[in-house]
């Protein structure tokens, strides 16, 4: 993501990560995660809408903390799975508060 001045979202950088090439995301850009790692920055937020999203975490270089979207809507997703996969489970919509928490709490600077 790329953020103004004011730390307001401003637009995606590319590649973009979606559902389909986020588990190859580490090994395909090694290069900026180490260089951000020798620099202190080795903490991770993962955010998905299923189950298998949180797996990146297991192999990102530091400390990851986990949010899982849980809505109920999606058949094939049980509720335990999500418990077993992420650190914390935003369920039925309330994805907007957890927004203005980042808000509150995360530092939004350009990091090149």
């Amino acid at each position: 993501m790329s953020f103004s001045e004011e730390g307001t979202l401003t637009g995606f950088r590319s590649p973009q990560i979606t559902s389909r090439n986020k588990r190859l995301t580490y090994s395909r850009h090694k290069d900026y995660f180490m260089k951000h790692k020798d620099k202190g920055r080795n903490r991770f937020v993962v955010i998905g809408d299923s189950p298998r999203d949180a797996v990146i975490a297991d192999e990102l270089p530091g400390e990851s903390l986990t949010f899982g979207f849980y809505d109920g809507l999606k058949a094939w997703a049980k509720e335990d799975e999500y418990i077993a996969a992420y650190d914390v489970i935003i369920r039925n919509g309330d994805g907007h508060l957890i927004v203005e928490q980042f808000k509150g709490i995360f530092d939004f600077q350009k990091h090149s």
